[in-house]
């Protein structure tokens, strides 16, 4: 709940109070000690995630880390014969989605579903990620990402742009493709 979502409950509340003290006989035999002090009242705490988007958000456990990162070298597909690409490229795509998953902090499907154009630099070289926060729908917002992040990124565009011509339709615009002919999602969903 925001802070301002917070002032507005306790002054619509306030205000329907002080209207029933004064316009109504509901109140007219109740105690004082029902009445608002507004010296008394608790300030609400300033919140330090008013616009908590921009900034890292909560981290996956080190050990989930620790141990997904060890198992990314074993990782396979589990039925070859349905895959759509090699093996080699499925798990490049899982790298970079943990690593993104580790480093910005963002939800699963914010970062399944990135565009290819997501990774940019500004002049100083410093390297922007360019997500869509559906959730409070607020689109084309931006968070810089550490070096380790962008090599991880461009490490997996080279990969994903050398199978784009067995990309089915489509499925060009994003960054983690379902590589699947028929599918009805353009892009890997959480």
């Amino acid at each position: 709940m925001t802070t301002d979502y917070k002032r507005f409950l306790g002054s619509t509340l306030t205000g329907m109070i002080d209207y029933n003290r004064k316009n109504s006989d509901l109140f007219e035999h109740t105690s004082l000690s029902f009445s608002i002090d507004y010296d008394l009242r608790i300030p609400i705490e300033d919140n330090p995630g008013a616009d908590a988007d921009d900034e890292t958000g909560r981290a996956i456990p080190e050990p989930v880390i620790e141990y997904l990162f060890a198992k990314l070298p074993t990782a396979r597909v589990s039925n070859p014969a349905s895959a759509a690409a090699p093996n080699d490229v499925y798990k490049a795509a899982f790298t970079c989605y943990i690593t993104l998953l580790r480093d910005t902090g963002r939800r699963p499907s914010e970062i399944a579903g990135l565009r290819r154009e997501c990774l940019s630099y500004d002049g100083t070289g410093q390297a922007t990620l360019l997500w869509h926060n559906d959730k409070s729908r607020r689109r084309g917002r931006r968070l810089p990402v550490w070096a380790e992040t962008a090599q991880a990124l461009e490490s997996w565009f080279t990969i994903r742009d050398r199978r784009i011509a067995a990309m089915p339709a489509g499925q060009q615009d994003w960054l983690f493709p379902t590589f699947r002919p028929r599918a009805r999602d353009k892009h890997l969903k959480t």
